[in-house]
């Protein structure tokens, strides 16, 4: 039989802690850096800008950041291109970006 180690129990004059805006004095808050997303000596980073969405991008691709598996989505076809996606859906998004590019399957890009 199970026996916990440890157990607790609220008191009964429990109340949950009320969070105090006023900074502490010891406690400077941290600026946030802004995101570099170009290296000047490195021209492509400049060329080819990172994808950033905006609110509005994000309404219309759920999870942005995330990686699908087996679909390419894109913020006008968010659930990959129609006709492609499901014919491939067996397929990660590698090994069908690999397919694309091997218009004759024999294995060659």
């Amino acid at each position: 039989m199970f026996s916990p180690i440890f157990s607790f129990s609220f008191a009964h004059n429990f109340a949950v802690p009320m969070a105090d805006d006023s900074p502490s004095p010891d406690h400077q808050p941290c600026p946030i850096p802004a995101t570099q997303t170009a290296i000047t000596d490195v021209p492509v980073t400049i060329l080819r800008p990172v994808f950033n969405p905006d609110p509005t991008t994000n309404t219309c691709l759920p999870n942005p950041g995330t990686a699908r598996a087996n679909v390419a989505a894109t913020p006008e076809c968010p659930a990959g291109t129609p006709g492609w996606a499901a014919a491939h859906a067996h397929a990660t998004v590698l090994q069908q970006h690999c397919a694309f590019f091997d218009a004759d399957g024999d294995g060659v890009v």
